[in-house]
């Protein structure tokens, strides 16, 4: 479930915030991949309406990995 959530949260990345996450290593953090602050803000959003989860301001950062990203929506219990 893991590998599923990370590659949807790497295609959201790169088809909503053009940002180069397909080819990035999962320990690429999110400004590494060219996000900045307000895509951060509305990556945030983006994930609460796509898993289902919520997202507290702060939970994600410019220095939060792929990896951390999707294990911070894969324990907020996606769907």
């Amino acid at each position: 479930m893991t590998t599923t959530i990370q590659s949807k949260l790497v295609h959201i990345l790169d088809d909503k915030f053009g940002a180069a996450a397909t080819n990035a290593v999962s320990d690429a953090s999110l400004e590494e991949v060219g996000m900045d602050s307000l895509a951060i803000v509305e990556l945030g959003l983006e994930i609460q309406k796509q898993f289902n989860v919520s997202v507290e301001e702060g939970e994600i950062t410019p220095d939060t990995t792929i990896s951390e990203l999707t294990e911070l929506v894969t324990t907020k219990g996606a769907e």
